[in-house]
């Protein structure tokens, strides 16, 4: 149990260590507190010295975070993969019908002109 007790301790360490160099940053630089501010930062930077030579341990909840991000990672991929296979297959059904439209556009073109034309002929017949 040693073990966790010092990781629980390196962690708060390192939270307060955070916390305060947080704190010494936002602080105001008043002349009043100038005194408890460089101690801060003194006790920060022994800190931090103190932190740079302990490393944590890995987490084991880590590690299922980190291998659950890689899947749904895969995952996500996957799904990009197969929604641009549907995307081309979906454009290369579309290709032909497009064809169709236009044929389609120009023949109803050419049926409106006649019409038109049938129309004016038959305007000035009757007039």
């Amino acid at each position: 149990m040693k073990r966790k007790d010092d990781h629980d301790v390196v962690r708060a360490f390192q939270q307060l260590t955070t916390a305060a160099e947080d704190f010494v940053n936002r602080a105001l630089r008043v002349k009043r507190i100038k005194a408890e501010r460089s101690s801060l930062l003194a006790a920060i930077t022994d800190a931090q010295l103190v932190l740079s030579v302990h490393r944590l341990p890995k987490d084991k909840e880590q590690e299922p975070k980190s291998a659950t991000r890689s899947k749904s990672t895969w995952l996500l991929e996957e799904q990009i993969q197969r929604s641009k296979a549907t995307l081309t297959e979906l454009e290369r059904r579309l290709q032909p019908l497009a064809v169709e439209l236009e044929e389609l556009q120009a023949k109803a073109q050419r049926a409106k002109g006649l019409l038109d034309m049938a129309l004016a002929t038959s305007d000035l017949g009757a007039a």
